[in-house]
């Protein structure tokens, strides 16, 4: 009877020593994580799974946090690198389409033509174009 109370009261320790690792695991990581608060805030409902949080995320990237935003950067790698390039691009082409229609038509596209075009007609560029410009060369 003393052996099995023994085992017991070792396999009672045993399990409360791995459920104080893993709940301190977890708290040391949320630490690290700076998205952590903005996740509770704004994606409660969402599946998870990295990419849907990340996805959720960036629907309120006006909100989060610049440590947020570097975190997320540093967790997607070379695929959120290329994909916020590409988004750039898509913010660019918006920003500037009535100006390349207008003050560059002329401009051959190839090799970076539309972008010196609009850079050389600098103040007949709209603000949107020229910070939508600035915000590429950054």
């Amino acid at each position: 009877m003393k052996k099995i109370q023994g085992f017991y009261f070792a396999a009672v320790a045993v399990g409360l020593l791995c459920l104080g690792l893993v709940f301190g695991t977890n708290a040391s990581a949320a630490d690290e994580n700076p998205c952590t608060g903005y996740v509770e805030k704004f994606c409660k409902g969402v599946e998870p799974g990295m990419f849907a949080t990340m996805n959720c995320l960036r629907k309120h990237e006006s909100e989060i946090s610049e440590a947020c935003k570097d975190y997320q950067a540093k967790q997607g790698g070379p695929k959120t690198e290329r994909r916020e390039e590409v988004a750039e691009m898509i913010r660019y082409r918006q920003a500037c389409m009535g100006d390349i229609a207008k003050l560059c038509s002329e401009t051959n596209p190839e090799q970076g033509g539309l972008l010196k075009c609009l850079k050389s007609r600098g103040d007949e560029v709209s603000i949107p174009c020229r910070e939508s410009i600035k915000a590429m060369q950054e």
